[in-house]
C-alpha cells in the first residue's frame, strides 16, 4: 500500500475513534446531570435547599420564598404522579388495541420491547426487587390469547 493512503487510512482511524470517545463521554456526562437532576426533584429539602443555595439568598429572602417553593414543588410532583398515571393508562389501552391483532408470540416481544423500553427510562438508584415509584410495578405478563 502506498504511504499515501496508509495516511489517510490512519487519520480517518484516529478521526473514528476520536468520534467514537466522545460519543461515549458525551452519553456519560448527560446521564450524570439526569441522575443528578432527579436527584434534586425526589425531595422538597432537596430541591429547596439547592435552591436557596445556588440564588445566595440573604436569610430573609429565604424564609419568604421558601413556603413558595414549597408549594410549587408539591404541585409539580402531583403535576408528574398525575401524568405517570396517565401514561399507564395509555399504555394499558395501546395493549387492548394491538392484543386482538398480534400472535401471542408477537404480544411477548411486545411486553419484552416494552419492559427494557421502561427500565431504560427509570434508571433510578433502588433496592433490588423494589421499583422507585409505587405506581409504576413492573409490566404484567402478557394474557394468553389466541388472534
Amino acid at each position: 500500500m502506498k504511504t499515501r493512503t496508509q495516511t489517510y487510512l490512519l487519520l480517518a482511524t484516529v478521526l473514528l475513534i476520536g468520534f467514537i470517545g466522545g460519543f461515549m463521554v458525551n452519553g456519560q456526562l448527560v446521564k450524570r446531570k439526569m441522575e443528578r437532576f432527579r436527584g434534586l426533584v425526589a425531595k422538597p429539602g432537596t430541591f429547596i435547599q439547592h435552591v436557596t443555595t445556588k440564588l445566595e439568598l440573604t436569610p430573609e429572602q429565604e424564609s419568604e420564598i421558601t413556603p413558595a417553593l414549597q408549594r410549587h414543588f408539591e404541585r409539580m410532583q402531583a403535576i408528574q404522579k398525575s401524568h405517570r398515571q396517565e401514561m399507564k393508562g395509555e399504555f394499558d389501552t395501546l395493549k387492548q388495541d394491538i392484543s386482538q391483532t398480534l400472535t401471542e408470540e408477537q404480544m411477548n416481544r411486545f411486553h419484552s420491547i416494552m419492559r427494557r423500553f421502561h427500565k431504560k427510562g427509570h434508571k433510578h438508584k433502588h433496592r433490588k426487587g423494589q421499583h422507585p415509584h409505587p405506581d409504576h410495578g413492573d409490566l404484567p405478563p402478557p394474557p394468553s390469547h389466541t388472534p
